[in-house]
């Protein structure tokens, strides 16, 4: 089974409104002025909460012993 390998977040600009924003797990926040120093730290603020909070896949021996238990039903 292939690694799966998480991307971080990106900082992006929303034309229409001006503001910057970033997107995680579907959801969009707006965070102020596109390169202003508050935009920029609440992104930061977001990042670390998702970094933090992230629930990352099991490993593929996890997964394996998993399956393996599962057969033995």
């Amino acid at each position: 089974m292939p690694e799966v390998k998480y991307r971080t977040p990106s900082y992006r600009h929303h034309k229409a409104s001006g503001q910057a924003i970033v997107s995680i797990y579907g959801r969009d926040y707006y965070l102020g002025l596109n390169g202003s120093a508050a935009s920029r730290e609440k992104y930061d603020q977001l990042i670390a909460e998702w970094y933090a909070t992230k629930i990352l896949p099991p490993s593929s021996e996890e997964s394996r012993e998993a399956e393996r238990q599962d057969m033995q039903i």
